[in-house]
């Protein structure tokens, strides 16, 4: 090799070994602010809102964060799903991340799924988790009803909520499956919301609405299981309320093979009364299409009514 190729080799070799670790250095940057399917990346803010924002602009399909293990959050605003899509926070069980909402909760139109998190809802103005008051045409299933496939909480921890725990926003919602499964939902003691028929009350303590407050729409099914309901002496209006109108027929199902349920397994509630219904739901009366299932619960220091549906 004459000593003019073997000086252009050298420089070269020379090139690759200094432009390579560069190269993916400015890869690695690239990932760290890119999301794919998994939800993986954008940890460059710790603001959860504009996580979710910078997500669902990258993701053709569900919006799905990725949270790190005991990572910590902030939202200074409401955390809103991109309209239409799924939203997905996913923490790590066993090390959940810690949410800190400043002045709003969840809004979404289509289904949100939030596992291994503890959620500080103390500030917020509004429910954990609002259905959106603008609800998108595509999700019209084929009735007047909006269709949302899945409402999830799992391993949560709710502290501080003062509103509802989930609500419809006084549009007709069907949650095909509502699911709160080995949570723990914390309740404000000076709770002020709306109640069940999105009035307000001022006399005396102010009880919080319904904790799910469907009272415009309903659920085709509700699970809520090994969860605990901690009031702190809180009052509401109603445990579950669903429109009088809303029934499985009217969401689009058929009655003869599918069935409206409700099941309440495994939990404990403590320290809170009820001024109206424990489920407030005459859509679910006197059907064959229709299941309340309440078995394995403990109730401490809570005061009215007796378990019944209306």
């Amino acid at each position: 090799m004459s000593g003019e190729k073997q000086a252009c080799l050298t420089v070269c070799l020379t090139m690759r070994k200094v432009l390579q670790p560069l190269f993916f250095a400015i890869l690695s940057a690239v990932l760290a602010a890119c999301s794919n399917a998994d939800g993986i990346g954008l940890h460059d803010t710790q603001d959860l809102g504009r996580l979710v924002r910078l997500t669902g602009e990258v993701s053709a399909g569900d919006v799905t964060v990725i949270l790190q293990a005991g990572e910590e959050l902030t939202a200074t605003g409401p955390v809103v799903a991109p309209e239409g899509k799924n939203l997905i926070i996913r923490g790590i069980p066993g090390a959940p991340a810690h949410i800190v909402l400043g002045e709003g909760g969840f809004v979404a139109s289509g289904s949100i799924v939030i596992e291994n998190a503890v959620i500080d809802a103390a500030t917020i103005g509004t429910p954990l988790i609002a259905l959106s008051a603008q609800p998108s045409a595509e999700a019209l299933n084929g009735t007047d009803y909006y269709d949302i496939p899945t409402v999830t909480l799992r391993n949560v921890t709710v502290r501080g909520l003062r509103h509802e725990l989930l609500s419809d926003s006084g549009e007709k919602y069907c949650v095909q499956r509502l699911t709160v499964d080995n949570s723990h939902i914390g309740l404000a003691a000076d709770g002020t919301a709306r109640n069940g028929d999105g009035n307000m009350q001022n006399a005396g303590n102010t009880p919080l609405p319904a904790l799910f407050n469907l009272s415009s729409g309903g659920a085709k099914e509700l699970l809520l299981t090994a969860t605990t309901v901690d009031g702190n002496g809180a009052q509401m209006t109603d445990v579950v309320a669903y429109h009088p109108a809303a029934r499985l027929d009217r969401y689009g199902f058929d009655t003869a093979t599918d069935r409206q349920s409700i099941v309440v397994e495994g939990c404990l509630f403590t320290a809170f009364s009820v001024a109206g219904k424990w489920i407030n739901a005459k859509s679910m009366t006197a059907n064959s299409f229709t299941n309340i299932t309440m078995s394995g619960n403990s109730w401490v220091q809570c005061k009215r009514p007796a378990i019944a549906r209306h």
